[in-house]
């Protein structure tokens, strides 16, 4: 309802089959090539009209998505070629982008899902989502693979913190104080098991480079 009318339409936005509906499971299976179940952090409900836009963001999580009904189109933003543009400094939500995908100015690729297809999404990602028809769709979140956060992206997230409460940059207010903290344990959190996970390797010089900065941006 939308002030005592019926509202033009309804969108099932995000919603948690684990918590929110838990007789669907039954007939759910997870998509092949997923990471162990072990890992699975959540799986949500996506229904909705022709026409529905999610607009560019990404997520922190590994995300599976699997088109049941109907028809979706991904514009799809490799993460290493996402520049700081991609940072809306006005919007609440510190994933959310404020290019216009489709209008040719952001290199990306477009996919369309077809009932039945699964997409995977890693990490960082920039998505944005237009439903093409009447849709269903139901995704996966799995715990992120290390091997797949770009570190880049990870340094990234920590010079937007850092940012943040500058009244001097651009990107003061793009991260919400009541998000820092969250932000700054996921960085800690990742950047941690990253240096773990790559010890011994070629790469794990400039890993304790990243964790050093990382703890000055973020204590400073």
């Amino acid at each position: 309802m939308l002030h005592g009318e019926l509202a033009p339409y309804s969108y099932v936005f995000q919603t948690s089959i684990l918590f929110g509906a838990p007789r669907l499971l039954g007939d759910l299976s997870l998509p092949l090539g997923a990471p162990s179940p072990a890992d699975l952090l959540e799986i949500n409900l996506w229904y909705g009209p022709s026409g529905n836009h999610a607009p560019l963001h990404f997520d922190t999580k590994d995300n599976y998505y699997v088109q049941v009904a109907g028809e979706k189109r991904f514009i799809l933003v490799d993460p290493a070629k996402t520049d700081m543009q991609l940072a809306d400094a006005s919007s609440p939500d510190w994933r959310k982008g404020r290019l216009d995908v489709g209008s040719g100015g952001v290199d990306a690729a477009e996919i369309v899902l077809h009932p039945g297809d699964v997409l995977h999404m890693d990490p960082f990602m920039g998505h944005d989502v237009t439903a093409v028809t009447d849709s269903i769709s139901v995704n996966f979140w799995y715990k992120a693979r290390l091997d797949r956060v770009a570190p880049e992206m990870v340094y990234r997230l920590a010079f937007w913190l850092s940012q943040s409460d500058d009244p001097k940059s651009e990107l003061n207010g793009f991260i919400l104080p009541n998000e820092r903290a969250n932000v700054a344990s996921f960085l800690i959190e990742t950047v941690q098991e990253y240096c773990s996970g790559q010890a011994g390797k070629h790469v794990r010089a400039a890993s304790d480079d990243w964790l050093a900065e990382l703890e000055c941006l973020l204590c400073g």
